[in-house]
């Protein structure tokens, strides 16, 4: 395994962790393509009307573990894989991908710190600005806590994702950068997010694309994630999520070197 791929294998993991991340506005006005937001729900009814659209605040707090598998596809460069991951409220996370002939790389956040690990690096402990959208990443409860996660939020008018008109956020964390947030109009479920994230190579902006939801146990779940950044373009598509599976608080230990 190169180490450039081997970098960009770890990016990969560390940009699929941090969903809502967002990129910096370059200033406080919103893009030139963006309509005004005269005569739009506010932020809160947009929060509110997510909620809803997700199966309910009662429905999403009857979950409190999620146990995810799936395929894992660099593309352009013809690396797939497995991946795995299990989380459990209120904010431990552990992912998995697994590569044939080249090995596994994780991922875990244990409620208070965070740490990645792979062939040739072997464990490293994110910490300051890169660990800080890996904490909010792990909230297990994420959509019911954006006034929690960040200090701001602001409506910054419609854009396009795709075809699909979409209401966007740009909320800021009480550290690190802005997260720009892309909610689908009509539906209001969560399309996209863009974020510029510190990683150990420097900060990188990426897409999130959250596609293909489906309703399991009475909540909506995006089946599809595809991240796209400057460097490589990463689909996981999940096969089998299950709800409330017990879950060994040692999946979340400090991976062994």
């Amino acid at each position: 395994m190169t180490k450039r791929i081997v970098m960009l294998l770890t990016l990969s993991l560390l940009m699929t962790l941090g969903v809502f991340g967002q990129e910096k506005p370059k200033s406080e006005a919103p893009r030139a393509d963006a309509k005004p937001a005269a005569g739009m729900p506010t932020v809160d009814e947009i929060l509110e009307r997510n909620i809803k659209a997700i199966g309910g605040e009662e429905a999403i707090r009857k979950i409190t573990s999620r146990s995810s598998k799936g395929s894992f596809d660099l593309e352009a460069m013809n690396i797939s894989g497995t991946f795995e991951m299990v989380a459990k409220a209120p904010n431990r996370t552990a992912t998995t991908i697994d590569l044939p002939g080249m090995g596994k790389m994780s991922n875990v956040f244990d409620g208070t710190k965070a740490y990645s690990q792979d062939p040739m690096n072997g464990v490293r402990e994110p910490s300051g600005p890169e660990l800080e959208p890996l904490k909010r990443a792990a909230d297990f409860y994420s959509a019911l806590n954006y006034k929690k996660n960040y200090t701001k939020i602001e409506l910054k008018g419609v854009e396009k994702v795709g075809s699909t008109d979409a209401y966007v956020l740009v909320a800021t964390p009480p550290l690190g950068d802005p997260d720009k947030l892309f909610f689908d109009a009509k539906t209001y479920m969560l399309l996209k997010s863009e974020s510029e994230r510190d990683t150990p190579q420097g900060k990188m902006l990426a897409e999130q694309f959250f596609e293909n939801y489906k309703t399991l146990d009475g909540v909506n779940v995006a089946t599809t994630l595809r991240t796209v950044t400057p460097a490589f373009i990463v689909v996981i598509k999940l096969s089998e999520i299950k709800h409330n599976v017990p879950v060994d608080d040692a999946k979340f230990a400090k991976p062994a070197n």
